[in-house]
């Protein structure tokens, strides 16, 4: 498996990976009436393409074989994070996290963060924030990461809560 920048010629497999990835969670955990797929897609496009052009964006992807099978994100903090962790306004955030259905539960997810700790530091970042709203994504991030230091009640509906972790990348 190799880690690298997102590039032009990756954008077709990104917007399917993006499709595919968000059409099933959303539907497992029926938020259909809650999240716009279509929605989702474009901003996670829109983070991509800030990555070519903007500071403080960077954009990374796990492929093998020509393959794109992941992708992690460091990018300034989102909307939620700015509101609810007023301490980790400033930090940058790692997200942008979606795995291939095909390909989860394999140990790409463990690649990614592994590789995006790296890239961290070498940004000489010593703490970073990472959110979920997808009760699977935070099953998985619970897992990795501990309990979060926030979890915005009901933000997504009725006990669909949105939860934040700030990660220390000097221990990590």
């Amino acid at each position: 498996m190799i880690f690298r920048h997102v590039e032009k010629r990756d954008l077709p497999q990104l917007h399917e990976l993006f499709q595919e990835t968000i059409s099933t969670v959303v539907e497992v955990e029926g938020l259909a009436d809650v999240v716009s797929t279509n929605d989702e897609v474009q901003r996670l496009m829109q983070v991509v393409e800030d990555s070519f052009n903007k500071d403080q964006t960077y954009f990374f992807v796990a492929e093998e074989q020509d393959e794109l099978l992941g992708t992690i994100a460091i990018t300034p903090p989102g909307e939620i994070i700015r509101n609810h962790c007023p301490e980790l306004s400033e930090v940058l955030e790692i997200g942008c996290v979606y795995i291939k259905v095909s390909n989860q539960s394999q140990g790409v997810g463990r690649f990614l963060l592994t590789n995006i700790f790296d890239e961290a530091r070498k940004l000489n970042m010593t703490k970073s924030s990472l959110d979920a709203g997808f009760k699977s994504s935070q099953a998985y991030w619970m897992k990795k990461l501990g309990d979060p230091i926030h979890v915005v009640k009901d933000c997504w509906g009725k006990g669909a809560d949105h939860m934040v972790w700030e990660i220390d990348l000097i221990r990590k």
